[in-house]
């Protein structure tokens, strides 16, 4: 069920604004720790919406985190940068769960965008 302003009813009903949209964008994606050590690893976002992105990582990151993401987001779910061909965002991580997939340990991550993001060190 589709209401007026676009969104699904499982959207409202997780307290979404925005909907879900299953995907596989090749995406890098840059982790800044507390210490200074900064890491990245190129993953595939399996759920993306106006908002944020879900991916797995093969490491853990801290919730609240700030993350950077350079994805090929489809311009109308982006924000700004609608004619480039890829998208810098800043992210804070709200969630990373630790999961088994095939044998392999993954942690299931969540982000919400918050805003622009130069590539700097991408």
């Amino acid at each position: 069920m589709t209401y007026n302003n676009g969104l699904r009813a499982s959207a409202i009903a997780d307290g979404r604004t925005a909907e879900r949209v299953p995907t596989e964008l090749q995406t890098i994606v840059q982790v800044r720790e507390g210490d200074g050590e900064t890491w990245k690893e190129v993953v595939k976002v399996t759920t993306v919406s106006r908002n944020g992105a879900g991916f797995s990582l093969a490491r853990p990151v801290i919730v609240g985190r700030l993350v950077t993401l350079v994805l090929p987001l489809d311009p109308e779910l982006r924000a700004y940068d609608k004619d480039r061909e890829v998208y810098p965002v800043m992210g804070i991580v709200q969630h990373c769960n630790k999961a088994t997939v095939d044998g392999v340990t993954v942690f299931h991550t969540g982000v919400g965008f918050i805003g622009k993001a130069g590539t700097g060190e991408l």
